[in-house]
């Protein structure tokens, strides 16, 4: 009855269409109402009548309102399935509209990708999914940035294996294949295994690796692999789950797109690592270098003492030179040989 008077037309509907969408939420929040259902249906077919309209002035009273009804009603199946049907269709008619916007969108459904019900959580991720696979591939890369960064912080177990969700539903496709983006896409989220810097921000990662050299004096451990900042470790953990459950999913038959891409990735992390490599020769050698002629300055004071002359031994400030040979020997000899760990850090960082 609200309504009826605003909408005896499109163009009415359309100047009305704030006063409309508050009326609709409106009704959407009143408890054990008895046209939830009727009320899900109607808000399709005014975001498919209204298309950009409604997306630019009110879509986000309206995801709201739908965040809200799905916590009320967690036990109803019946306004579960209406519920992620609406938000399907929101993103199937507004698609143009959302993909410009998807980490708003992401925020305001933020309480049903960290929901307690584990089915709630799954039917978010299908949903948002969906938006993913429409956007190009600049918007995909963003998003993707995006997901991993909130993943890598927030650090609640629920929103991490919805994040993962997403990320594998976008690829998804039917009877055990995977979608045709597939090949852009999923280079896209192996690439974030390498870009952690990127992903996090500079004072992030900074945090990081102050926190991971405490950990390792804390430890007092020698073990180089200490060292790797947790956050690279959470990225690997999170895209290889990914990748987990895309082979769980398919079939051997079905699994070339993603061998592809794979052995593409590593051919990639290879060549980073083959670029790594000579510069950590080359300033282990110019360290070496540096130490031998240290201890080749202080040969000629050693010779004299050996022969008897003590009195030319040179003391210098207080240090003995013998020691101090001795040592500029021992550490020529470390630096000749550079630990094959820190090259794999080294790769694994650049």
């Amino acid at each position: 009855r609200d309504v009826e008077p605003m909408s005896q037309s499109l163009p009415m509907v359309v100047y009305h269409l704030p006063q409309i969408v508050q009326l609709f939420v409106k009704h959407l929040a009143v408890k054990d109402s008895g046209a939830i259902r009727p009320l899900l249906n109607l808000i399709v077919v005014l975001a498919r009548d209204t298309r950009h309209e409604i997306a630019n002035h009110a879509i986000t009273d309206i995801f709201k309102a739908l965040v809200h009804v799905t916590t009320r009603y967690t036990q109803d199946a019946e306004v579960q399935e209406d519920i992620f049907c609406s938000l399907s269709f929101l993103f199937k008619y507004l698609h143009k509209q959302l993909c410009s916007e998807m980490e708003t969108v992401f925020e305001l459904l933020a309480p049903l990708f960290g929901h307690k019900k584990w089915y709630i959580r799954r039917y978010s991720a299908e949903c948002f999914a969906y938006l993913i696979r429409r956007a190009d591939l600049d918007q995909v890369r963003s998003i993707l940035v995006f997901l991993s960064r909130r993943a890598l912080l927030d650090g609640k177990p629920a929103l991490t294996e919805t994040i993962e969700q997403v990320m594998f539903e976008t690829l998804k496709a039917v009877q055990f294949h995977f979608h045709s983006r597939t090949s852009s896409v999923l280079p896209a989220m192996l690439e974030l295994t390498s870009k952690v810097d990127f992903v996090l921000g500079e004072e992030e990662v900074a945090n990081q690796a102050k926190q991971a050299k405490l950990a390792l004096a804390a430890t007092d451990a020698t073990d180089a692999a200490v060292a790797v900042s947790p956050m690279v470790l959470a990225m690997s953990k999170l895209i290889t789950n990914v990748v987990v459950k895309m082979c769980d999913y398919s079939r051997a038959d079905q699994c070339g797109e993603i061998w592809s891409c794979l052995t593409d990735e590593v051919k990639r992390a290879h060549t980073r690592w083959r670029l790594a490599v000579p510069a950590a020769d080359e300033d282990a050698a110019g360290a070496a270098g540096s130490k031998r002629s240290a201890a080749k300055q202080a040969a000629p004071a050693l010779k004299r003492r050996k022969n008897g002359n003590k009195s030319e031994v040179g003391v210098a400030d207080g240090t003995d030179v013998t020691s101090g040979g001795a040592a500029a020997d021992g550490l020529a000899g470390a630096a000749d040989s550079v630990d094959p760990a820190t090259h794999l850090l080294m790769a694994c960082r650049y």
